[in-house]
């Protein structure tokens, strides 16, 4: 003969459970547990993309609505950050289309300098400069 269980008896084990659950996520690491770690940690409620190291989205964003199709424009950047080269190229292709990416700071209409203390790199000479937020610049040049 079986007996069923009352309502709080269930809801008790329900509860249990979900504590359970809950402790496992953040004490056991495993490729389940780490998605959801991972999932909890990206998911904000920045517009921006989850960047390697801080950008300024909205300065970002900024510059990107200064370019136009047939522009083309260049990253310039410390040396000493190389992860920069990364998601400042990522945040160019998001924000800047459809302006083309140049590697030559020469041949670019614009360029984003994200140099403090330095504006425009060696050998530009800056047109109009476009103060996007302390320390970011954007550049228009007089190339062709």
């Amino acid at each position: 003969m079986t007996t069923a269980l009352s309502w709080p008896t269930r809801a008790a084990i329900v509860v249990a459970a979900l504590v359970a659950g809950a402790v496992a996520v953040k004490k056991i690491h495993n490729p389940v547990t780490n998605g959801v770690n991972w999932l909890g940690q990206t998911q904000t409620s920045s517009p921006d993309p989850f960047w390697d190291i801080p950008l300024d989205g909205a300065a970002l964003r900024r510059a990107g609505k200064l370019m136009h199709r047939g522009d083309t424009y260049a990253v310039a950047y410390p040396a000493t950050i190389a992860q920069y080269g990364h998601d400042l190229t990522a945040a160019g292709l998001l924000f800047f289309t459809p302006a083309e990416p140049v590697r030559d700071t020469r041949k670019a209409t614009w360029i984003l300098s994200y140099r403090p203390g330095e504006v425009a790199p060696a050998g530009v000479r800056p047109g109009a400069l476009h103060r996007l937020a302390p320390g970011i610049f954007l550049i228009r040049t007089d190339a062709p």
